[in-house]
C-alpha cells in the first residue's frame, strides 16, 4: 500500500513486544553496535526504535508514505517504497552488506514472493541473520482461524513452507521463536551459511509434522469445519428471528 491506515504504535502489546523482539535479534545475530539493521514494511518504526535507541543503525522501508514520513518526524530513517532487488542493491551500495533484515507479518500480504525473497539474500550478509514474523498456519487451522483468511492475505504458512521458500534463495532456517501478535505467530531465523538448527527449531518441526499441518486432507477438514461453523452460527441466529440482534465484531488481529 502507498497510502495505510493501521499503526503499529497504536497497539500497546506491540510496543511492549518490540523491546523483547530487539533482544532477541540481537541475541541471534550477535549483533555489535553500529551494526546495520533493516525492516521490511517498518510502518511507523516501532520495531525500530529499539534498535536506533541502543546504538544500532536501523533502516526502514515502506511503501505507505503517510506513515512513513511520521516515522521520519520521531527521528527513523526509511525509504518509502516497495521492497525488491533493486531496493535491497541500493540499501547493500548505501550501508554495505546488512547484518539483519527483518519482515514482520508482511510475506502473506506480498503478490511477488521471489523478488521479496531475493532482496533479502542480495543484502544480507555473509554472516547475517534474516527474520520473518508470520501468522502460522497450524494456529489457523486447530483454531479454527478462517477469519484471518481475507483479500490482504495472499498466502498463509507452515513452518516447512517457509524453509521451503527460503531454500530456493539459498537461505537457510536455524531457530525459531513465538509472537503474540496476530493471535499466534511465529518468528522463523534464516541465514546464508548452514547453522546448527536449535532445538526449538527441532522439537517444532515434528510437532508440525505430528499435527498433518502440510497434508492436504487435513485442510480438507478445515474447510469442513469451517463451513459446520457458518451453520451452528446460522442456526443461533434463527432463535432471534424477529427480534433487535446487537451484533459485535473484531477484526482478526483482536
Amino acid at each position: 500500500f502507498t497510502h495505510y491506515m493501521w499503526v503499529t504504535g497504536t497497539s500497546e502489546t506491540a510496543r511492549q513486544y518490540a523491546e523483547t523482539f530487539c533482544d532477541r535479534t540481537v541475541k541471534a545475530a550477535n549483533l555489535k553496535t553500529g551494526e546495520a539493521v533493516v525492516e521490511i514494511a517498518s510502518n511507523d518504526g516501532t520495531f525500530i526504535k529499539p534498535f536506533v535507541k541502543r546504538g544500532y543503525k536501523a533502516i526502514g522501508v515502506d511503501p505507505a508514505r503517510n506513515i512513513a514520513d511520521q516515522a521520519r518526524t520521531e527521528g527513523i530513517e526509511v525509504m518509502a517504497t516497495f521492497w525488491d532487488i533493486a531496493v535491497a542493491r541500493e540499501v547493500k551500495t548505501k550501508y554495505g552488506p546488512v547484518k539483519v533484515v527483518i519482515a514482520r507479518n508482511v510475506i502473506p500480504h506480498v503478490s511477488d514472493l521471489h523478488s521479496v525473497i531475493t532482496g533479502i539474500a542480495e543484502c544480507l550478509a555473509a554472516d547475517g541473520t534474516g527474520i520473518i514474523e508470520f501468522h502460522y498456519a497450524g494456529v489457523i487451522l486447530q483454531e479454527l482461524h478462517y477469519d484471518s483468511i481475507y483479500h490482504e492475505h495472499l498466502c498463509f504458512f507452515s513452518v516447512a513452507s517457509i524453509e521451503y521458500l527460503l531454500n530456493l534463495h539459498g537461505l537457510k532456517p536455524f531457530h525459531i521463536d513465538t509472537s503474540p501478535i496476530s493471535g499466534g505467530s511465529y518468528v522463523i531465523y534464516f541465514s546464508k551459511q548452514q547453522k546448527i538448527q536449535t532445538p526449538e527449531y527441532k522439537n517444532f518441526q515434528e510437532m508440525e509434522n505430528r499435527a498433518k499441518v502440510n497434508e492436504l486432507s487435513t485442510w480438507s477438514e478445515f474447510a469442513g469445519k469451517a463451513l459446520r461453523h457458518r451453520d451452528d452460527s446460522v442456526r443461533m441466529l434463527s432463535a432471534y428471528k424477529g427480534k433487535n440482534v446487537i451484533g459485535f465484531g473484531s477484526s482478526a488481529r483482536s
